[in-house]
């Protein structure tokens, strides 16, 4: 037989399902289906240090990114280069969804995860990978996806 745990505290999300006054939670808090947005691209070799390739565009106004994976070739003829992923809304300073130094692209790799803060998204937002090469960038190929949860 199992013993009720008392809680000393609720999320946001239980007192809102759980009050007197219910209102219902978005699709994007509890029920929405999990979308995956593609993309590939091939670099050119001798592209500028910090080339931006837009990757994914128009991902939906209150859609929630909730994960990514992506691989590279060699695209980085020295050491040190690196890849950035983030968001760009079109109204506010594009947000880094990965940082430096976790996608060193002087030896092929590859990155995956989950994002411990899920971005909410409150525009429409395209998805651009940022190339930050020691010296010159090199023809290569760039794929992945970015997982979201949205309602429409």
């Amino acid at each position: 037989m199992s013993k009720a745990t008392t809680f000393t505290y609720q999320s946001n999300e239980v007192t809102q399902a759980t009050s007197t006054d219910h209102t219902p939670l978005s699709p994007t808090d509890k029920g929405g289906r999990v979308r995956i947005a593609r993309f590939s691209v091939t670099t050119t070799a001798g592209a500028a240090d910090g080339s931006t390739i837009e990757l994914i565009r128009d991902l939906p106004t209150s859609g929630v990114l909730i994960g990514y994976g992506i691989s590279w070739g060699i695209l980085d003829s020295g050491a040190g280069g690196i890849l950035q992923l983030g968001t760009d809304d079109g109204t506010a300073v594009a947000g880094a969804l990965i940082a430096a130094p976790d996608a060193d692209t002087s030896a092929a790799g590859t990155l995956s995860g989950l994002f411990a803060e899920p971005v909410v998204l409150d525009a429409p937002t395209s998805i651009y990978m940022t190339l930050l090469e020691d010296l010159s960038v090199l023809a290569g190929d760039v794929s992945g996806y970015v997982l979201y949860v949205d309602n429409s």
